[in-house]
Order: structure tokens, then sequence, then C-alpha cells
């Protein structure tokens, strides 16, 4: 074990995942440096609707996972003063149902995939009530903590929402869950690690592969030819984990999933708690900001061409979260912002090394925002004291078993 510290190690990528790992890191005292193309959250961290929840989440071992990335943001809260940026003031979820119709109007869930839609069809009430029902008592079978609530008691946790007229029989509340500033905590991590444990931190700096050393190491390479040797490289590059991963010989099935989140000006409203309703899911986002998804909107984004804020679609969002918020119409969009995530080929995180590559580390997740926190602890223990046994389901080598990919080449 003590062979291990003074670790030379390079994270790639400072999003919250790996200004996670870098902060572990540094606090068992390994020898750090983080590379990122632009600063502290600047990609995914910066455009994700930052949701802390393990709702619906699949399989069981993923999770626990979460349920620990939840328990572990309240730890970090307290230990680097991050009130400002985590929030847990729960979560309420409900669905419209038009009885005449005998239809209900599905409520979009960004789930454990990215994005999951919700259910709808030529049903009757009850059964279509329980489309959600169901994912409902999925999580409860495994201990998650939901409580129903009526319109009425539901108006006295959001008193501004409009719970509908008559039409939504029940409301979900989550409260254990909750929502934090991804990039905020992104960017405390990373200068913690700076400030507290002496990391150095290269910004505006591409790596483009990471080389084995002769014996043993590895180097990475930046676009500019420049190197930098060490023990062992992070493959914390989010969106372009699966490049990384990639250009370094490494295969693994990671995609790539665009979503985009509109941002209101300050409006005359109160939100505290996730939303998830008909046809919008939204959040606080600070100063009486509201951050919103429409996810039909999802498909039609173009990574290249960044939406204006005068776009038509903007308009049709405040539309959308007035029908639950009402005083947004007085509201409008300030920002459009659009993330990349990468999705493992099975839906859950890789964690660890693919055979014949023990000098790159991969941490791809699509639930950065939950996990980055408890995968920091995690890999940094992985790494300096022993293997954990809660990253056993996570590793990249259940790819090569199965025969998805191969774990070098």
């Amino acid at each position: 074990m003590s062979d291990r510290l003074g670790m030379k190690v390079v994270v790639v990528g400072a999003g919250i995942v790996g200004s996670a790992v870098a902060y572990r890191l540094g606090q068992l005292g390994a020898s750090v440096t983080i590379v990122d193309r632009a600063f502290p959250g600047a990609g995914t961290s910066g455009a994700t609707f930052s949701w802390l929840n393990s709702f619906d989440k699949k399989p069981r071992a993923y999770h626990l996972l979460n349920l620990m990335g939840m328990a572990e943001h309240r730890a970090l809260a307290a230990e680097l003063d991050l009130s400002d940026c985590v929030h847990f003031d729960g979560a309420l979820m409900w669905e419209r149902v038009d009885a005449n119709a005998r239809q209900v109007a599905p409520t979009v869930v960004t789930g454990h995939a990215g994005f999951v839609g919700g259910v709808a069809g030529d049903l009757t009430t009850e059964l279509a009530t329980n489309g959600l029902a169901s994912r409902i008592e999925s999580c409860r079978r495994l201990g998650y903590l939901i409580e129903e609530l009526t319109p009425q008691e539901a108006r006295s946790l959001e008193s501004e929402i409009d719970f509908g007229r008559g039409d939504v029989p029940v409301v979900y509340s989550m409260p254990n869950e909750g929502w934090i500033d991804a990039r905020g905590v992104a960017y405390r991590l990373a200068a913690a690690a700076v400030d507290r444990y002496k990391a150095e931190l290269m910004l505006g700096k591409l790596v483009v592969r990471v080389d084995p050393r002769d014996g043993s190491g590895a180097d990475v390479v930046l676009s500019d030819g420049a190197r930098i040797a060490c023990d062992v490289a992070i493959n914390a590059a989010g969106p372009e984990s699966g490049r990384l991963a990639a250009a370094s010989g490494v295969a693994l099935p990671v995609e790539r999933s665009l979503g985009v989140m509109f941002v209101t000006s300050s409006a005359p409203v109160r939100l505290r708690h996730v939303v998830h309703a008909p046809g919008v899911t939204m959040r606080p986002d600070g100063a009486t900001r509201v951050m919103a998804r429409v996810a039909r909107f999802d498909s039609q984004v173009d990574e290249g061409r960044p939406w204006s804020c005068a776009d038509s679609r903007c308009s049709e969002v405040i539309a959308a979260a007035s029908t639950v918020l009402p005083n947004l119409r007085y509201g409008s969009i300030e920002s459009v912002r659009v993330g990349v995530r990468s999705i493992p080929g099975d839906g859950v995180s890789i964690v660890g090394t693919a055979s014949g590559s023990p000098h790159l580390y991969h941490v791809i997740t699509h639930s950065g925002a939950t996990l980055g926190p408890v995968l920091g602890r995690l890999v940094a223990s992985d790494l300096l004291l022993g293997a954990p046994p809660e990253l056993a389901s996570f590793r990249p080598d259940r790819f090569v078993d199965s025969g998805t990919a191969s774990g070098s080449r």
C-alpha cells in the first residue's frame, strides 16, 4: 500500500467526476495533474439537469451506487461548505389523467438512461396511471422512499405550482432527492485539490491519447505534441471519453447523447423542488431562475449549432413551463445549454482499467451529477488502498466477457 502513495496521476477532464477523483487522490497522497481543454465544469457538468436521485435506476448494484452518491454529496457539502451548490429539497412527479378520454398525459422523467420517456396510450385510467405507478413500485421494492400526496398536500410544499383541476389523482414526492450546481461543485473540487493537496491544473489543453510507457506508466499526449509522464492516467473526459479510450487503444461501447436545457430569466416565482410534470421537467437554478427541459427538443439539437434565445422553441418552453408554474409567463429564456453525455453500452458506469491497459483508468458515466463525488472516493481508494467491492459490477472487462467490445487492441 505504501508504495502507491506519491503515485503520479494525470486526470483527463475537470468536470464533476474528474475533479472529484483528483480531490480524493490528492487527499490520499497522490501527486495529481488535472488537464482540461477549457476550465473546471465547462463541459457537460455545466449543461446538465443535475438531478440527485436513484429513481428507477437498475440493476440493483447501480441503484445502490447512486444511493451512495446522494449520501456522498451530503458529506462533501459539509466538508467543502457547498451549501450554495448542493440542494436536497426533494422532487415531485405526477401525471394528468383524462377520465373522459381514458388516457394519461405522459410525464417525461430524466432517468438513469439519460432521457427516458413516460407512458401514454388508449388505456383505462387505472392502467394508464399504472405506467408511472409501476416504476414507483419498482423503486419501493428497493426501499426507495417515495410518498404519495394529494394535490392539496403537494401545494403545501409548492404553493405556486398548478397541479391541475381534478385531473391529477396523486403527486409522488421523493423527499431525499435534490439538485446541484454541477459546474460550481466541479470548480470547488478542483480548487480544493490545488489549494489543499498541491494538484497542478493545466487548462486549455487537449489530450489526444494516452500511450503506455516501456516497463510501466503512461505518457499523456497533448494536441501540441507535449507529453506528460505519469504512473496512471484517468479517463474522465466526459463526452470525449469514448474517443480518448479508442485513440489510446481501448475499445469500449460508449455512445454520445445530446440534451438541451433552457434557463429562464429571473421571474416572480418560488420553486424549491425538482419537478417532473406532463410535458416539462424543471428545477430551480438560483436567483429565481428556473432550468427547464422539454424532452422532444433533445432530438432537434445539433451539437455544432447552438440555439439562440430568440429561437421560437424557447417561447414553447416558456409556454409549457407556465402551465405548471404560471408566473413563468413573465419570464423569458436567458440561456440555452446543450450537454453531451457519454452513455456506456449497457447503461451503467464503466470504472477501472481494461485488460492489457493498466496505465489507463476509465471513469465513464452518464450519472455524473449524482455519482461524481462517490466515484471520486471509490476510484482513489481503488488506486491507492485496494479494490472497493462497490465497483465490482462496473469494470470495463465485463464487455470483454459479453463480447460487446475488446478490452484492448
